[in-house]
């Protein structure tokens, strides 16, 4: 086993390859057979480098990826069940960015990952965590594998360089994507599986809809499934029918943190308010919120679904939902909103 980093001149890997071929079906046994050779440990000089929360690593940590002109090295995560691995991170090598301009090194990687994996289904620009720390984010997704890359810049620990790396998701168990149902499912097998009539009123408007009243988290909704023109579901919602003024928001962030239980950590969250000024003379969100004057998001992404909460008023309404879509099928279903225009 190595310290620091091996040559990476000599059978380099390249990253956007082991993007598209990560070895997602090997257990953690072949996969250090597979990268024997690439296998070292971090040294003490590479560790002050790296932000503290990426310091206890583990043990599965391969040297001699190349992402371009930059060097680095990659970890991974092991599913506890199948022994298979559920995550690998690549890091740009921490020493290479020590003295890199932020917006040269963003338009260097979205150069490289763009023209391999086309334009990102979400963008973040400008997010800041709890910390302080701040970045920018790209997401893409196909069947097996989510991938997210970053660039963080460490205010909260600004001895550390700027910081880049991919994270590589897969997290398809066969699991449904929405209550009962898997993306792709048919309206029929839906209807069957929940066993309630639709109660659907916007036929004529729509057909493609399937819909009921329920409750979730004890908080009264309605259910619905939107379907493409050829029957696949692609999109889904609760819509909260009892939201008060008084209690949106702690409703609001009730679901946020069940939400939070069941996906991880959100992506990204904001606060917006309409015009800057009404913070100003703000004294009861919630009523703020009715006014239409704020409003309030949380995302979170899987490797096939985005998951987006709001809440937002105007009109004498208040609205909160918890909207989830394909993004295995967006291609199709933004296919099918265009169709016939």
């Amino acid at each position: 086993m190595l310290s620091g980093y091996i040559g990476y001149a000599q059978q380099g890997i390249d990253v956007l390859d082991f993007i598209k071929n990560a070895p997602w079906d090997l257990t953690k046994s072949e996969i250090d057979a597979k990268y024997e050779n690439y296998k070292f440990e971090l040294a003490d000089s590479v560790k002050t480098l790296i932000p503290n929360n990426f310091i206890t690593l583990g043990d599965n940590i391969f040297s001699g990826f190349q992402l371009g002109k930059y060097n680095g090295f990659t970890c991974y995560m092991t599913d506890g069940n199948t022994g298979k691995p559920r995550m690998f991170i690549i890091f740009v090598d921490p020493t290479q960015t020590v003295d890199t301009d932020e917006k040269e090194l963003i338009q260097y990687t979205d150069s490289l990952l763009y023209a391999k994996l086309g334009e990102p289904f979400q963008k973040q620009e400008n997010y800041t965590t709890d910390d302080g720390d701040r970045g920018v984010m790209r997401f893409w997704t196909d069947q097996t594998t989510a991938i997210i890359s970053t660039v963080v810049r460490y205010n909260s620990q600004p001895e550390k360089p700027l910081v880049y790396l991919i994270t590589l998701v897969n997290a398809d168990d066969g699991s449904n994507d929405f209550r009962i149902a898997r993306w792709g499912d048919s309206m029929s097998q839906i209807i069957d599986r929940e066993g309630r009539k639709n109660e659907w009123t916007g036929q004529e408007i729509n057909p493609n809809v399937y819909s009921f009243s329920s409750s979730i988290a004890n908080k009264l909704c309605d259910v619905l499934y939107f379907f493409t023109t050829n029957d696949k579901l692609t999109r889904s919602k609760y819509y909260f029918t009892n939201v008060s003024t008084d209690g949106c928001i702690s409703d609001y962030k009730e679901l946020v943190s069940l939400l939070s239980e069941k996906y991880g950590e959100p992506i990204a969250q904001s606060r917006e308010w309409a015009d800057p000024s009404y913070e100003k003379t703000c004294k009861e969100e919630g009523y703020e919120v009715y006014m239409g004057r704020l409003s309030y998001y949380t995302y979170w992404t899987t490797i096939r679904s985005r998951i987006i909460i709001s809440l937002k008023g105007g009109d004498s309404l208040i609205n909160l939902a918890i909207e989830y879509s394909s993004s295995i099928h967006e291609q199709e279903a933004k296919e099918d909103r265009l169709r016939g225009l």
